[in-house]
C-alpha cells in the first residue's frame, strides 16, 4: 500500500451531519478518528492499516467497505 498522505489525513467537514452531529458522533463515536481507533481495537489489526485504507476507500465506506477489508485481514 502507498503512503497516506499527512495529517489532515481525514476531512470530517465533508461528512454528512444530521441535527448537527457528524455520522460517527450518531454512531456513539467522538470523530472519524476515533472509529477509526475503535475498529482496529475491535479486530485486532493495526491502526496505520486501518487508516490506509480508510484512506484508499475513502468515508463513504467507511461502515461498509472499510469494516470487511479489515475483517478480511484476521485469519
Amino acid at each position: 500500500m502507498g503512503t497516506p498522505p499527512e495529517k489532515p489525513m481525514f476531512d470530517t467537514d465533508t461528512i454528512p451531519h444530521h441535527d448537527g452531529e457528524t455520522v460517527y458522533e450518531q454512531e456513539c463515536y467522538e470523530d472519524r478518528e476515533d472509529y477509526l481507533r475503535c475498529l482496529a481495537g475491535e479486530y485486532e489489526v493495526d491502526l496505520d492499516t486501518v487508516k490506509q485504507l480508510a484512506f484508499l476507500l475513502g468515508e463513504n465506506e467507511d461502515f461498509d467497505g472499510l469494516v470487511t477489508s479489515v475483517q478480511d485481514l484476521v485469519p
